[in-house]
């Protein structure tokens, strides 16, 4: 009795478990571009030569790099909003983005420090997102319809 008892208790958490999971990362809450880093080959070479690559790693530079640009992002970690708003997964923490150097983000090819990196920080906060209204412009109408009303048009600027 006890085993069935157990196995549908574990059956039941991993259904949870798997639901839970399916939300994506900072649903329901607001995506802020906290830092757009450039870093040179002298500055990328100096970020990324404390982490060193365990034996198994094939490319050591590669390794080096996530690890520089992922805790350079995690220093901006934390305090993602107040903590009664609604649940947000992930709210507070930072999301490192790279997109440069090309060898680096579409290639299996070899990546040297010396290249540089260039990437993002984007946090999640679990505030809502904000929507702003701008002002409305009107067109002008076609010759032989201004002041009236019905060929007037009011478009929202972008």
């Amino acid at each position: 009795m006890n085993i069935r008892k157990l196995k549908l208790a574990l059956g039941l958490s991993v259904i949870v478990t798997a639901q839970a999971s399916a939300v994506p990362w900072c649903h329901g809450g607001t995506i802020v571009e906290v830092a757009n880093v450039v870093w040179s080959g002298s500055t990328t070479i100096a970020m990324a030569s404390g982490y060193t690559a365990p034996p198994s790693v094939v490319d050591e530079d590669r390794y080096q790099v996530f690890h520089a640009t992922h805790d350079y992002c995690q220093s901006y970690a934390g305090g993602g909003g107040p903590i009664w708003w609604n649940n947000v997964p992930g709210a507070g923490s930072v999301n490192t983005i790279t997109y440069a150097p090309y060898i680096l983000t579409n290639t299996v090819n070899d990546y040297d420090l010396s290249m540089g990196v260039s990437f993002k920080c984007k946090k999640c906060y679990s505030i809502p997102p904000l929507s702003a209204v701008k002002d409305f412009r009107t067109v002008a109408p076609l010759p032989g319809t201004e002041g009236k009303a019905e060929y007037e048009e009011y478009v929202r600027d972008k």
